[in-house]
């Protein structure tokens, strides 16, 4: 949104009969088709090669891996598109959910070597998140991380429905 504001399309889209919760709306399905398209081929480029190299890496474990990618790309993609609407720069857009998710990855681990960091390892995202390739797709935090982007999603459209443009 920030971006096509900047480039000063955006009153192109606008300018069409469609209510604006539908372009925030839009916007997420492209990140969500993005990213499945990225994880299967990304799964894809990882199973071929182990499967080439004689490397003992089943196509599920692969699977559950490049699937549990999904949740934390839709969490900070939502989380983009929530700063793409309240703010007019796509700097911003793209520096704060970033640095959120540098912030997150360091404070946990950090709390894997400092009993002083523990308490903060709650608000990281990676200590939900586990390793879907040793101990499977833990669905809880799969579902609850892929509700929080799909939130994000919503407030966006929110904000975006009650946001002054500049073109």
């Amino acid at each position: 949104i920030a971006g096509a504001e900047e480039r000063g399309t955006l009153d192109l889209f606008l300018g069409n009969p469609l209510p604006r919760w539908q372009l925030v709306a839009n916007g997420f399905a492209t990140i969500t088709g993005a990213l499945v398209g990225s994880a299967a081929l990304l799964g894809l480029c990882t199973w071929i090669p182990a499967l080439l190299a004689g490397v003992d890496l089943s196509f599920g474990s692969v699977v559950a891996a490049t699937l549990n990618l999904l949740p934390i790309g839709l969490c900070f993609g939502g989380l983009a598109l929530l700063v793409s609407a309240l703010v007019h720069r796509t700097a911003l857009a793209i520096a704060i959910p970033g640095a959120t998710l540098v912030a997150m990855y360091v404070i946990n681990a950090l709390a894997g070597v400092s009993e002083a960091m523990e308490p903060l390892r709650q608000l990281s995202i990676f200590k939900h998140y586990g390793s879907a390739i040793e101990n499977g797709i833990a669905w809880p935090s799969f579902v609850v991380i892929t509700l929080i982007g799909a939130a994000f999603a919503g407030i966006a459209a929110a904000a975006f429905a009650r946001r002054d443009i500049y073109t």
